[in-house]
């Protein structure tokens, strides 16, 4: 029997860190694996949108008439394997919560988790990374379920990790994790976790209304936010909607813009660009929601 969390009715704003969106009507929260396997197998393959931390997601004003799944506590969590050779934890884990367990467990290649906003599982799924390190560095097997039901293992060698993307389908809800180890000393591990942390203070917003990196990189060697200040785009506002001073590539939501104009924002933006240097940015950021 289903738990009594389906069909709730969520706002957006409060489940993005940007803070923007509508209301959606038909939420599902699982309480736990149980919970959710059973939900999908009477929903048998219908389309529904996983909402982690809401880091990187910018919702549109309408709000969302979709189906929304936002898994609860019941997948929190950090363990080892029965061997100890690996980690495995929940999906809805908050990534510095792993980086933090690492640390206290002697565990290097965590550090740069310490850095980045949202769970897991958004992390693995959009290969989140920062400073040359990324999950695919870290990641053994992928653990979920697809939307008709059947749970799934995915082998690390069997996703096609890029940078800020994966295969991993969208038809999928990843339920839990499992991380490489590999054991180090604590006072190397904490002397780089603050230097990225030190370094991300440097070069990053804080304490604002984001969404993180608002484009990839188009390469190594070129940066959206030298290609967005080059082209002007660090300076434009649209009723509030603006590029962060600090960082360019960095979306301010400060003034509590519209995601209208905050749309309008990302599109100039993209123009401009590709007008000046002929690059196309593409979005790091998930536009979700109805038009």
């Amino acid at each position: 029997m289903l738990q009594k969390t389906k069909n709730r009715i969520l706002d957006l704003k409060k489940n993005c860190w940007i803070g923007t969106g509508g209301i959606a009507s038909n939420t599902f929260f699982p309480e736990d694996e149980k919970d959710l396997h059973n939900y999908l197998k009477i929903k048998n393959n219908k389309k529904f949108f996983i909402l982690g931390n809401g880091s990187n997601i910018l919702f549109r004003d309408k709000g969302y008439s979709g189906k929304i799944i936002k898994l609860g506590k019941g997948f929190r969590g950090i363990n080892f394997t029965q061997d100890k050779k690996h980690l495995i934890c929940g999906a809805a884990t908050l990534k510095k919560e792993l980086s933090n367990f690492a640390l206290k467990n002697n565990i290097s290649g965590f550090e740069f988790l310490s850095c980045i906003p949202g769970n897991l599982a958004g992390g693995v799924k959009m290969n989140a990374g920062c400073f040359d390190n990324s999950f695919s560095d870290i990641v053994s097997k992928v653990i979920g379920y697809k939307f008709n039901g059947i749970k799934k293992t995915i082998s690390a060698n069997k996703i096609k990790f890029r940078y800020r993307r994966t295969n991993i389908p969208n038809d999928f809800v990843i339920t839990n994790i499992i991380f490489k180890i590999k054991k180090s000393n604590y006072d190397v591990i904490k002397k780089k976790m603050d230097l990225y942390v030190e370094n991300k203070s440097i070069s990053q917003p804080e304490k604002i209304k984001t969404s993180g990196s608002t484009f990839r990189n188009p390469s190594d060697k070129l940066k959206a936010w030298t290609l967005i200040k080059g082209a002007g785009c660090d300076k434009l506002n649209f009723e509030g909607a603006k590029f962060s001073l600090k960082h360019s590539n960095f979306l301010d939501n400060s003034s509590n813009a519209s995601s209208k104009n905050i749309e309008k924002l990302i599109s100039l933006t993209i123009e401009k660009v590709k007008n000046k240097y002929d690059v196309k940015l593409n979005l790091e950021i998930q536009v979700v929601g109805d038009k």
